[in-house]
């Protein structure tokens, strides 16, 4: 069972990730991919992005990242997805994630070659 903490201090009331949450978001490559692809983006830059030019996806990642992957990470809060465009910008919440975001990014190159991308 998901549970959603709320802080007592600060924001009353704003929906936090849990760690768990956390690691989850990044628990696939395809949600790695979007999310990374968002966190380099000008944070600036309110231009939403359409999400197959994020990901290098065939057919099968495209049901997935449309059907699984999106949903969370806007369930998260971690980006806002318009299904009916097909374009998401970073959610209320992406900050929350940013330090780890950070960490990988940072150390991509002690990753697996796959952690990212496809291949």
């Amino acid at each position: 069972m998901l549970f959603t903490v709320y802080m007592v201090i600060g924001n009353v009331g704003q929906p936090i990730l849990t760690p768990e949450e956390k690691l989850d978001a990044i628990g696939t490559r395809l949600r790695r991919q979007v999310l990374l692809a968002l966190y380099l983006r000008d944070p600036t830059d309110d231009d939403p992005v359409n999400a197959r030019a994020i990901t290098d996806s065939d057919s099968l990642d495209s049901v997935t990242l449309y059907h699984t992957e999106l949903p969370k990470l806007n369930n998260y809060g971690l980006v806002d997805w318009e299904r009916e465009t097909g374009t998401l910008s970073r959610g209320p919440d992406f900050e929350t994630i940013t330090p780890l975001l950070t960490v990988l990014y940072d150390h991509q190159s002690e990753l697996p070659a796959n952690w990212f991308d496809s291949e």
